[in-house]
């Protein structure tokens, strides 16, 4: 090597390592003058990645959850026609039976996927361990675990949805107190999981990890304890919500966005302007004044966020009508006096209509 190549290896180090000791002194500044922003990056990071690893659990919700939409969409139509509602906990033997043979399918798809994982060289530990319940949650006789399934996204669905509501936050704790019990009853019927070790000659993988016992802890009660980790530790950073049009659960960037793609929003529109525009609805004029006799079954009420519902129950105080209980597709909701005549702002306001051809709205939902 010749003496200007050893001058130029040297300025070339002497570069780098000014370099480094700027990063550092870099580095140790903002540690020093700016810890609030270096935990809120933190935070940030771990819940992006906290994200990224539920993958497998947001496919699961949403398998759950476009089946119950559809029971949910049934059950209007059942009281839309014959004058009375199915129970929203109950779910017809067939109806169950797709779910479960979905649910089984998705668990099969990611036992195979961790068996291709497993023997592929330098592969990382996979984090999710759904494919344990692929044996155990089967399309079978019994189907408790497809149906307490149901009920725990259910619960989580309308937790998204008062979370997301400015106008409930006043009542927000008792809001949420029943679907909070159904979640924390899930959790009760489960074992913790169980510490289990690795390979201790492959670095890549890691050596300790936490496993459930399928035969110990019920699915339903592994995603409750996935639900209430998202709901402790993660909220205040992901904002999930639900689509009302198709009930999947989605991270949004907004908090006032309600349809998790271009193409739901579309349909919305598209139907509801159908709906409109075809004379599917006679729109009645309800006001402080009626009664619950004037809000007898099949009265339809339209809401600009959530869509149209079917009224399922009016309550009267001194006479006069104090609340009414509306069956969307995605959700029940209470509407009190203020919600259905002091809206906030005059965007937010309720409407109610009877139907002229119920079969053909009911294909419009």
């Amino acid at each position: 090597m010749s003496l200007d190549e050893i001058d130029a290896a040297g300025d070339e180090y002497d570069s780098e390592l000014a370099q480094r000791t700027l990063e550092e002194e870099g580095l140790n500044y903002v540690l020093q003058e700016k810890p609030e922003e270096i935990r809120k990056v933190a935070k940030d990071w771990r819940a992006e990645d906290w994200l990224e690893q539920s993958h497998d659990w947001l496919r699961l919700l949403n398998v759950v959850s476009q089946h119950d939409r559809e029971q949910i969409r049934e059950s209007i139509w059942q009281g839309a026609n014959h004058g009375r509602h199915q129970q929203a906990t109950a779910i017809q033997d067939l109806q169950l039976f797709k779910l479960a043979s979905s649910v089984s399918d998705l668990l099969e798809s990611l036992a195979k996927l961790r068996l291709r994982a497993n023997d592929a060289v330098g592969s990382d530990e996979l984090t999710q361990r759904l494919d344990l319940y692929a044996q155990s949650c089967l399309e079978g006789e019994d189907l408790t675990w497809a149906s307490d399934l149901v009920a725990v996204t259910r619960a989580f669905r309308e937790v998204l949805f008062a979370i997301a509501d400015p106008q409930r936050k006043q009542s927000l704790e008792w809001t949420l107190s029943d679907h909070i019990k159904t979640i924390d009853a899930a959790l009760q019927k489960g074992t913790l999981p169980r510490l289990v070790s690795g390979a201790l000659q492959d670095k890549r993988r890691k050596f300790f990890v936490r496993e459930p016992n399928p035969t110990a802890t019920p699915l339903p009660s592994l995603l409750a304890d996935w639900i209430s980790d998202y709901l402790v530790n993660y909220s205040d950073r992901i904002d999930l919500g639900t689509c009302v049009e198709c009930g999947k659960v989605f991270s949004r960037q907004r908090r006032d966005n309600t349809y998790c793609s271009k193409t739901c929003q579309n349909r919305v529109a598209y139907k509801r302007k159908k709906i409109f525009e075809t004379g599917l609805l006679e729109k009645l004029e309800i006001t402080q004044k009626s009664t619950t006799e004037e809000l007898q079954r099949r009265v339809w009420v339209y809401h600009p966020r959530l869509g149209l519902g079917l009224l399922e129950m009016a309550t009267e105080q001194y006479k006069r009508l104090s609340s009414i209980t509306v069956r969307f597709p995605q959700t029940v909701r209470v509407f009190s006096l203020r919600d259905l005549f002091q809206p906030e702002p005059d965007t937010s306001k309720i409407e109610f209509y009877r139907a002229t051809d119920v079969a053909a709205l009911a294909e419009l939902l």
